[in-house]
């Protein structure tokens, strides 16, 4: 069953007759995030698979991607942002794209898969 709303959900049925649902998040442009704390927001997520693409402008310099985290699939940015994630499958494949960056904050991640 899909649904298209600010994400994608897809439901998957095991072969056991137990079934577990995924979230899928897709990012395809630059400096868009699956996932952004910020402030004193706190995330929580689970089961989740995110692929992020969209490369990072050159004109803006590396360190604006390597220090900020500004091409990143998942960011937190402030003091107290926070975001915990319970089984992830995340990949990126872009120019400047980290998977997972605390800028201030902090991220914590459970049962992961990253490829970059």
């Amino acid at each position: 069953m899909r649904k298209i709303i600010s994400l994608i959900f897809i439901s998957i049925f095991a072969l056991s007759s137990s079934a577990w649902a995924t979230e899928f998040i897709e990012i395809t442009e630059a400096e868009q995030y699956a996932i952004l704390a910020e402030n004193d927001d706190e995330i929580e997520s689970e089961d989740i698979i995110v692929y992020k693409t969209g490369d990072g402008d050159d004109s803006n310099g590396s360190e604006y991607y390597d220090w900020y985290g500004r091409n990143a699939a998942i960011l937190t940015s402030g003091d107290n942002a926070v975001i915990t994630i319970h089984s992830a499958d995340i990949s990126t494949d872009a120019t400047y794209a980290t998977a997972v960056f605390a800028y201030g904050g902090g991220i914590t991640i459970t049962s992961a898969s990253i490829t970059t």
